[in-house]
């Protein structure tokens, strides 16, 4: 009998077996194939990696410089007898620049002071204002062509997001100064009491709420976003954190300013949140009822204010007024900025829905 090999067995298997080596050979060409694949997409996700980074590092600053660059000669430092505060170009015609800063800041209507950035001095005039959002509009002549902010959205602004403003730094001499923060709250409404010509409001603004030391001159300094847009001013802050109105409620302040200067907005006396900003745990926390995904709840009211007086409730979740749908605080603001002469409001109150109905009582 033949004594096989070790060389002559392996020989005969190949022989036999010849489409199983085959199919073997092609899995092990496919799985070093794949390897080599995934190694590589390993090192090219790893220098991606290290691309993000170095590059958002290097965009920080640039944009940053960027975003004073496109901005600086729109702002303007104000004075007022012997108040400083900040403003900026929102808008203008042929004859006239358009200045919004804080009314807070230049409360008395006489003897504006607003130096722009190339170091000229005019005289402005207190066109409108609003005290509840602690708005001024002012308007003055100018020998050339000022360029206006670009004007952003401030529901898009996210938690965490960087923000840049410029202004003055409590005094004249560090004006056009630039300022870092960041969005702490892309929208918080707190309460607040002001007093004004022997009239006393209580009211929950709805405002930006930011990070970053802000000296008392950043009073009606444009909050910029990092893309040298405007998405709201600096209006008011406490010992925890700054606050910003927003440039939504802005715009829909200085359009009806440019037409009335006396225009008041509606204050519900009312403090809450819109569902939409919460999480879904946070709504059912809430209680209201699984079918209420949308609408404002609730959380505050005032004795004796227009909320108080129209039977709006703590806990009550308004889902429309005056047939309007109220999802967040830009279709809020169309109905306190409205001329509505009476009230229609949809409210969800304990899984219920009920119709409120009352005249307009503006405080």
């Amino acid at each position: 009998m033949y004594n096989y090999g070790l060389y002559d067995y392996f020989v005969s298997i190949m022989k036999n077996n010849r489409l199983l080596i085959i199919c073997i050979s092609l899995l092990f060409i496919w799985v070093l194939m794949l390897s080599i694949e995934m190694n590589n997409t390993r090192i090219e996700n790893d220098n991606i990696h290290n691309n993000v980074t170095k590059y958002e590092v290097i965009g920080f600053s640039t944009d940053f410089s960027n975003v004073v660059d496109k901005c600086k000669s729109s702002i303007v430092s104000i004075r007022q007898n012997d108040t400083y505060s900040s403003g900026f170009v929102y808008g203008k015609d042929e004859q006239r620049v358009y200045i919004v800063s804080s009314f807070h800041g230049v409360s008395g209507s006489a003897n504006i002071e607003i130096t722009f950035h190339n170091g000229l001095k005019v005289i402005g005039n207190l066109l409108g204002k609003d005290i509840l959002s602690d708005v001024a509009l002012i308007e003055c002549e100018f020998p050339y062509d000022v360029q206006m902010l670009s004007k952003g959205d401030s529901t898009l602004l996210k938690d965490g997001e960087f923000i840049l403003t410029i202004g003055t730094a409590g005094h004249p001499e560090y004006a056009f100064s630039s300022q870092f923060g960041m969005v702490s709250s892309r929208y918080r409404e707190i309460s607040n009491h002001v007093h004004y010509e022997d009239e006393s409001y209580d009211y929950y603004p709805g405002l930006i709420q930011l990070s970053g030391e802000f000296l008392n001159g950043y009073s009606g300094a444009p909050v910029l976003n990092m893309n040298g847009e405007l998405v709201g001013m600096i209006t008011m802050k406490d010992e925890y954190a700054t606050f910003a109105t927003t440039i939504n409620e802005i715009n829909a302040l200085v359009s009806k300013l440019l037409n009335d200067a006396e225009f008041k907005k509606f204050n519900f006396g009312m403090g809450g949140t819109y569902l939409k900003n919460l999480e879904n745990y946070e709504v059912a926390g809430l209680n209201i009822g699984l079918d209420t995904t949308d609408g404002y709840y609730v959380k505050e009211v005032v004795n004796g204010g227009l909320a108080h007086n129209l039977g709006i409730n703590r806990g009550d979740v308004i889902t429309s007024i005056n047939g309007s749908a109220i999802t967040d605080f830009k279709s809020m603001l169309n109905v306190i900025y409205s001329k509505a002469e009476s009230f229609d409001i949809e409210v969800v109150r304990n899984g219920e829905k009920l119709l409120l109905k009352g005249e307009i009582v503006n405080d």
